[in-house]
């Protein structure tokens, strides 16, 4: 097993539910990067980036995520973004197992019509847009996101199935790259 494995994928995919139960399946330690991030900052994300907008939080973010280059038998969450920095997705690729979580903009829009919290999906005044807006609103960051969620070592889609079985699914697909890596190296 690799000593890091990294879930991206879009905002609300399930990173963090998925990750956090799938370390223990694997028997490694856990880390949300997110979580990390608000512990560095001393502050929620969503205030963080109203006061000092995107770039400053990705700087925070890129600082965060290279401290877990030299984490051993850990499974990591990163945040929907991070890997849309050349250098961050060029340094987890080298330093980890990167899978990429990925759902459709109709299930993301389901998931993610009533969260307050995801400063890219609000308002101007930080409240919630309609389900269209959206809609229209994931489906352009997504269309920015995916050439960079896309050169993750593994693609797991994930559709409307319990945690559980998304779980399940990750495990597998995981395994099965490593038993792939396996033969092509024998």
């Amino acid at each position: 097993m690799p000593e890091r494995i990294y879930l991206t994928g879009f905002m609300g995919c399930g990173k963090s539910t998925i990750g956090a139960i799938l370390s223990n399946v694997l028997g490694y330690q856990y880390l949300d990067l997110d979580a990390e991030i608000e512990s560095e900052i001393t502050m929620a994300i969503p205030s963080f980036f109203s006061q000092f907008g995107e770039a400053a939080f990705r700087a925070v973010e890129t600082e965060v995520l290279a401290q877990t280059f030299d984490l051993q038998n850990v499974v990591i969450s990163l945040g929907g973004g991070a890997l849309v920095q050349p250098e961050n997705l060029r340094q987890t690729l080298r330093h980890g197992l990167v899978v990429y979580l990925a759902l459709s903009a109709e299930e993301l829009t389901d998931r993610l019509r009533y969260s307050t919290n995801r400063p890219l999906l609000l308002d101007e005044n930080g409240k919630t847009v309609s389900p269209s807006v959206l809609f229209e609103r994931i489906s352009r960051i997504m269309a920015v996101r995916k050439p960079f969620y896309e050169q993750a070592h593994i693609h797991v889609s994930l559709t409307r199935q319990t945690v559980g079985e998304s779980v399940d699914a990750v495990a597998k697909a995981i395994y099965q790259y490593l038993k792939d890596l396996k033969n092509k190296r024998a």
